[in-house]
């Protein structure tokens, strides 16, 4: 279907706040109501059937995140390195780390392919550690080590249970930071004077993803360490 002016041209015209008609593969008419101005409503997913629907459905879906993300960031005011950053954030981890080498990639080649770390620690030798948390509920953080001149050394998966076995009583929340990444969520508690970091992470158990939880003090250091239901499997 075409716009032309403030007219819709196609199966009927169509106008630009009601219920829009919707051609789908069988030339059957679908109403679907809109609230919206026909601006949003073009956005709108249209009604597929079969396998090339859903083939064209994951074409718009990525092509709706690249476009948001684009468009978050030339909104912001940003320069070309942050709307690269902003895709690279939705980049599948593939597509974000798999072409990266050992002993061959460079500080430079990680930021192209993988955008801007959520934080580097630079360590007291010259190296340096890059985290990368996948999504704002995602179950995988990794961890990019350097050598003092640059070099990728190691990249690493951070939530297993390795990992969680290592956050002992005593340590501080920098040292748990390192180690594990950003926190999923962060509570506090005022009666208790304590605050309690979560990581959402596969467990590989049934049903395959829970919280880890590191207990912290009143002067930031860790008290014990749980686990807990992830969201949306809390037990009632």
């Amino acid at each position: 279907m075409r716009r032309n002016g403030d007219q819709w041209r196609g199966p009927g015209r169509m106008p630009r706040r009601h219920t829009f008609l919707v051609m789908c593969e069988q030339n059957q008419r679908y109403p679907i109501k809109a609230m919206k101005s026909w601006q949003t409503a073009r956005r709108e997913q249209f009604i597929t059937t079969g396998k090339s629907g859903m083939r064209r459905t994951m074409r718009t879906l990525l092509a709706t995140l690249f476009a948001a993300a684009v468009t978050g960031a030339l909104l912001t005011g940003c320069d070309e390195q942050k709307v690269a950053d902003a895709v690279n954030a939705i980049k599948p981890d593939p597509m974000a780390f798999g072409n990266l080498q050992l002993g061959v990639s460079t500080v430079d080649d990680v930021r192209r392919q993988a955008g801007k770390p959520e934080i580097e620690w630079q360590n007291d030798d010259g190296s340096q550690r890059y985290e990368y948390p996948r999504g704002p509920n995602g179950t995988r953080t990794y961890m990019l080590d350097f050598a003092p001149d640059g070099t990728l050394t190691a990249i690493t998966q951070a939530l297993t249970a390795e990992n969680f076995a290592k956050v002992v009583p005593g340590m501080s929340k920098d040292d748990v930071r390192r180690l594990l990444g950003k926190p999923t969520t962060v509570a506090r508690y005022a009666l208790s004077n304590n605050e309690v970091w979560s990581w959402h992470w596969a467990d590989g158990g049934y049903p395959g993803d829970s919280m880890f939880d590191a207990h912290f003090s009143f002067d930031g250091v860790v008290t014990t360490t749980s686990r807990s239901e992830a969201p949306g499997r809390e037990k009632h």
